[in-house]
């Protein structure tokens, strides 16, 4: 019984194999830079909310066999030939002088807290805040940090550098894009769907909120 259930999980992700359609759905939307959770919310909403295929099983077969061989992980945002297992965290030092979110004032996370939020950071545990007193010296304010491994709590802020840094890697040169480059980046990244947003792009909901505001005003 136990072998069947893992040859079941083994074999789950040759369902994209099986269904050409949708294999070539995705390696379109893998090609726009799209993860895997924001190909299957997207299908799952545009299927009236009806399960299409999994996040998991899109990561089992972009690392099977086949999937390698096309280098489908390539398209990745970290495009590594290996999936690091769930659950594995690396060990990291204490930072000194750490403050944590949970001792941040709350005012800061509100609307009316804009002035005060100004005045402080709040960084992840990453080694390169390590000097972050040195921050606090030379500008003043304050600085507080996410629990381990919970830099989602700096919000679409994470979420938006990891973006710039996989479209704009460091060897990147800025400086001698054009502005036809840098609105084509912008537009590329705006038609992605969020999870944030129930899997809508943020150009949609702009254009959705635009609209009903014109038809008030």
């Amino acid at each position: 019984m136990a072998q069947g259930r893992v040859k079941k999980h083994k074999t789950r992700g040759l369902k994209l194999n099986e269904d050409n359609d949708l294999a070539r759905t995705i390696v379109k939307f893998l090609k726009e830079s799209w993860s895997p959770e924001q190909i299957a919310g997207y299908l799952r909403r545009m299927n009236d909310g009806k399960n299409v295929i999994s996040h998991e099983t899109i990561y089992r077969w972009i690392y099977s066999d086949f999937g390698k061989r096309n280098r489908y992980y390539a398209f990745l945002r970290r495009k590594r030939l290996w999936r690091t297992p769930r659950g594995i965290r690396k060990c990291r030092a204490v930072i000194p002088g750490r403050v944590s979110i949970a001792d941040r004032p709350e005012i800061i996370g509100q609307r009316d807290g804009k002035k005060m939020a100004f005045n402080s950071i709040t960084f992840d545990n990453g080694s390169e805040f390590f000097a972050h007193l040195d921050i606090v010296k030379a500008l003043g304010g304050s600085t507080f940090f996410c629990d381990p491994y919970k830099s989602w709590q700096k919000g679409s802020v994470e979420n938006g550098n990891g973006v710039l840094r996989f479209e704009l890697p460091r060897t990147t040169p800025i400086n001698g894009m054009s502005q036809k480059e840098i609105n084509r980046l912008v537009q590329r990244i705006n038609r992605r769907p969020m999870k944030c947003l129930g899997y809508r792009s943020s150009e949609k909901v702009f254009n959705e909120n635009m609209n009903r505001l014109s038809g008030i005003l």
